[in-house]
């Protein structure tokens, strides 16, 4: 052993985990084990079988909150790409109408005016903020 001195309940945690990942054990010797060190600690095995079950509960629990955070991530990850593509169809839009609008007032078509109106509520409505936003 070394000098150093163990500090913590986290210390000796750490040990023991790190010991029982290296030993190559079955199921039941794990158990056993679990079982013998918790009645060597002075635990019994009801409080075992309720800290067992605790810590199985809340693993799920950190699992599905994990898959909730990846799935929520996907979400706003597409929503942003739906508002980039929003904007840049709104402002394409506006730029087909301009390219319209020149077309019109060169030569014979002179009535380019209507869409002048047209042109900035097409941008104004594919830049403004999105007001209705799921989960909020």
């Amino acid at each position: 052993m070394s000098d150093e001195q163990l500090r913590t309940d986290e210390d000796v945690e750490a040990i023991l985990r790190l010991a029982v990942q290296q030993s190559s054990t079955s199921t039941e010797d794990l158990r056993s084990r679990l079982t013998m060190s918790a009645a060597e600690l002075g635990i019994s095995e009801e409080q075992l079988l309720r800290a067992e079950s605790e810590y199985f509960r809340e693993k799920e629990a950190a699992r599905l909150r994990e898959e909730r955070e990846a799935k929520d991530k996907i979400v706003r990850e597409q929503e942003r790409k739906g508002r980039l593509w929003r904007v840049f169809g709104g402002i394409g839009a506006a730029a087909a109408v301009v390219g319209v609008i020149a077309l019109m007032n060169t030569g014979a078509f002179r009535g380019g005016s209507f869409f002048m109106i047209i042109i900035p509520l097409m941008v104004f409505k594919a830049v403004r903020p999105n007001r209705h936003r799921r989960g909020s």
